[in-house]
């Protein structure tokens, strides 16, 4: 096995440099051998290598094959998985395999038959508490499946991104079918450009001249390939890889100057095999039962000072006005423990305060601790129609991407939340509470949270001193 893992570590060097019929080469030499092993991870790795390599030199049959078998091998590993840390290294070992499969066919002008590849990788790594053990999406029915979400889309258009090892992939789909684009440029660079805009957006003193700038750069490769596909006032649900994660969609500028969300209504969904479109379009009304927990400061985290919030506590309890039956837990009141035990009849949890991120660990910050994805995992909150989390960067943890294990989307999603509405940067309280007041009122007056959303963006870009993306797009709607 040692060996094995050597030849084929030297053979991904060698893949990496260009040297391509070299690493084939190295690995078809072992290739019965390693056949013969039971270890799995050393099995996924290798074929996936091999197809790399292959794909490479144009033995495009003999590549899809490996890729594919790479892939079998990791689906066979996923069906004994039932937990959400196991699922995310199995992400981790698998991704190279489907992003190489998809990249293989979007090289040979297969650009529709890629997209059910990259939707089976979504929906594999994206299993409800609801039903652990539904089994793994396959690749080969996902043409079935991607009709039958397209029927079931309406006027919504759903955009996915894949960032693979050649470029950026790039697909549309509504009522008319699948159209698709490949962009051709070092992922590296692709990200950079993501992260100085996103950058750009989270400080509210940056030049808004370089803002635009750079959010035309990328509305040019993001956006402007499939265009026509955007219907004005319409609806766009968009898929972002996690290695795209964080991007303010929202806040892209097209060539006449206008933000994309003046033309459409955003939301983001983690695939369509597992996307809760439907149930996430339901209303939220004044008589739902609600949980606000409000948290100005926490002693929780050992060793990490949090600056008090000085709107946080009025915020939780504005929202928690706004409804007829509502429960505020505030200060020391806000324990992991007491939330847990109300959230399986909730149907709208609020949080304001701080949001924590550490290698270690993530979270809410709590009075007694942390709520995060080991104290959501395995529960089940089917009357969840929204989570709100107004706090500090809690789309996102330490290593990045909506679905990463300590992520609260994925928990809260996974557990049965119709919409699950986080922030992306760390924002200022005072304004935070205002934005909360635009959002709760609009989706009082029976609009959806996607709506509801979009409402509070353009209504808080129109108050004086707030037209920075930094004060109106740092919030994202999920389903």
């Amino acid at each position: 096995i040692a060996e094995g893992e050597t030849e084929t570590r030297l053979a991904d060097v060698e893949l990496s440099m260009g040297l391509a019929r070299q690493a084939e080469s190295r690995l078809k030499s072992y290739e019965t051998e390693v056949s013969q092993l039971s270890d799995a991870f050393l099995g996924i790795y290798f074929d996936t290598v091999l197809g790399s390599a292959q794909a490479q030199t144009g033995d495009f049959e003999s590549a899809e094959h490996n890729l594919r078998t790479a892939i079998e091998l990791s689906n066979i590993q996923l069906r004994s998985l039932h937990s959400d840390k196991p699922r995310i290294d199995w992400e981790k070992q698998s991704s190279e395999a489907y992003r190489h499969l998809v990249q293989l066919k979007m090289s040979q002008g297969q650009v529709i038959q890629a997209f059910p590849v990259w939707e089976a990788y979504l929906g594999s790594t994206n299993q409800s508490n609801e039903a652990p053990d539904q089994g793994v999406v396959e690749t080969s029915n996902g043409p079935d499946r991607i009709e039958m979400a397209r029927i079931g889309l309406g006027n919504d258009t759903v955009l996915s991104y894949a960032l693979l090892p050649q470029g950026l992939a790039i697909w549309a789909l509504d009522s008319r079918g699948v159209v698709g684009q490949f962009h051709n440029q070092r992922s590296g660079d692709i990200q950079a450009l993501i992260h100085r805009f996103r950058s750009l957006c989270s400080n509210p003193a940056s030049d808004l001249g370089e803002l635009r700038a750079s959010s035309r750069l990328l509305y040019g490769m993001l956006i402007k390939p499939i265009e026509d596909r955007l219907s004005s006032g319409g609806s766009l649900v968009i898929e972002l890889d996690d290695e795209l994660a964080g991007i303010p969609m929202d806040a892209l500028v097209d060539s006449q100057g206008r933000f994309l969300n003046e033309r459409v209504t955003i939301s983001y969904s983690t695939g369509l095999y597992h996307s809760r479109r439907r149930s996430g379009l339901q209303t939220v009304s004044v008589d739902a039962k609600v949980l606000v927990v409000g948290v100005p400061t926490s002693n929780a985290i050992l060793g990490h000072r949090l600056a008090p919030l000085p709107d946080a506590a009025s915020e939780a309890e504005s929202v928690a006005h706004s409804f007829r039956s509502a429960t505020a837990l505030l200060g020391g009141d806000a324990k992991v423990a007491s939330i847990t035990a109300r959230m399986p009849s909730v149907a709208l949890f609020h949080f304001a305060g701080h949001a924590f991120s550490s290698i270690a660990q993530s979270g809410l910050v709590l009075s007694d601790g942390l709520l995060g994805a080991p104290e959501v995992e395995g529960r089940l909150w089917p009357n969840l129609r929204l989570a709100v989390f107004s706090a500090c960067d809690t789309q996102n943890d330490f290593s990045g991407g909506s679905r990463a294990y300590e992520s609260l989307v994925r928990g809260f999603l996974h557990a049965g939340a119709a919409n699950v509405v986080a922030s992306d940067w760390d924002v200022d309280s005072a304004a935070t509470r205002q934005f909360m007041e635009l959002f709760y009122a609009s989706l009082l007056q029976g609009n959806t949270v996607p709506t509801a959303l979009h409402a509070a963006e353009i209504a808080m870009r129109s108050i004086p001193g707030k037209a920075h993306p930094y004060y109106w797009s740092a919030f994202a709607a999920f389903a």
